[in-house]
């Protein structure tokens, strides 16, 4: 048999979601048109029930325990209304599935074989979601980005929610159609109305599951460091050079010529990577620590 295969756009919209890995972590779902959501796992509608069913995806988190949100911190749950139970929650996601797909037509389901296969493979899929807009042009022409997680105050309430760049170096907040430059966004940082944590005693409304008060932080980034790691997503979807790039280019360049003159460059690059960035730089074993053991140490390296 001769092999083939095709790649084909499957679009959808998203909706927020937790996974219990061990902790609780928010997550914001991808949920396509043809009925698969992407649960930090590709699983169709009828496997996602069962990730609700085993515990995967839940609906809630319990007071005391905290909420991991990424690039953004850990936080203590202290009280919380929380919108759905496990049943109604999948009802949502199909209602979600069916606002774009009001036919509920061609939904996909993984078949017996398909999972045996890739099993046999030891392979799993994502579903990644890419953020987009249609231009407004002739054609359907879309111009890509990417997100991240954020706060934003809008009509006296506290949201958790998405910021959006795109290649073009514009911005969106949550599903809002209005767009804004980088200036506009940053003057919103600076006017508290995008935030890194709530204040104390303030609720965050969460759509799709509900209103938490959180207690306090465990941990949790600076304005100064999520504002320098939207620059460096924005320099990404826009392809220009970014922090992370200059700062590997002067990782091998040390490796191949270590002296003094590419040791301070190698600094240089390194400390210009925002801090919450700065785990990327390896794999995920290793993540920064031959940075660290090279800038900041005198250990030798390990061949």
């Amino acid at each position: 048999m001769h092999g083939v295969y095709r790649r084909e756009r499957i679009e959808g919209t998203v909706a927020n979601g937790i996974i219990k890995n061990g902790s609780y972590f928010f997550s914001v779902f991808g949920v396509y048109a043809d009925g698969v959501i992407n649960c930090w796992h590709k699983k169709d509608l009828w496997q996602f029930e069962k990730e609700l069913e085993r515990g995967w995806v839940v609906t809630s988190v319990p007071v005391g325990e905290s909420l991991s949100i990424f690039q953004l911190g850990d936080f203590v749950v202290q009280d919380a209304v929380w919108q759905y139970d496990t049943k109604s929650y999948y009802q949502h996601i199909k209602n979600v599935v069916k606002s774009i797909n009001p036919e509920m037509e061609n939904l996909y389901r993984t078949t017996q074989r398909e999972i045996e296969k890739w099993e046999k493979y030891r392979v799993f899929f994502m579903a990644d979601f890419t953020p987009f807009y249609v231009k407004q042009s002739f054609g359907y022409d879309t111009i890509d980005g990417d997100h991240c997680h954020i706060f934003c105050r809008k009509d006296g309430k506290l949201y958790l929610t998405m910021l959006s760049v795109y290649a073009d170096g514009m911005f969106r907040i949550g599903v809002e159609e209005q767009f804004y430059t980088w200036e506009e966004i940053e003057k919103m940082f600076d006017e508290k109305i995008l935030c890194v944590k709530p204040n104390e005693n303030e609720w965050v409304h969460i759509p799709d599951l509900g209103q938490v008060l959180f207690s306090k932080a465990i941990s949790s980034v600076s304005v100064k460091a999520k504002k320098a790691s939207i620059v460096e997503m924005r320099k990404k979807v826009m392809q220009e050079p970014t922090a992370h790039d200059i700062c590997i280019e002067a990782y091998h360049a040390y490796l191949e010529y270590p002296c003094a003159e590419t040791k301070q460059e190698l600094k240089t690059a390194y400390e210009a990577v925002p801090e919450i960035e700065r785990c990327y730089l390896g794999d995920m074993d290793s993540r920064d620590g031959d940075y660290i053991r090279i800038l900041y140490t005198d250990e030798k390296r390990m061949v």
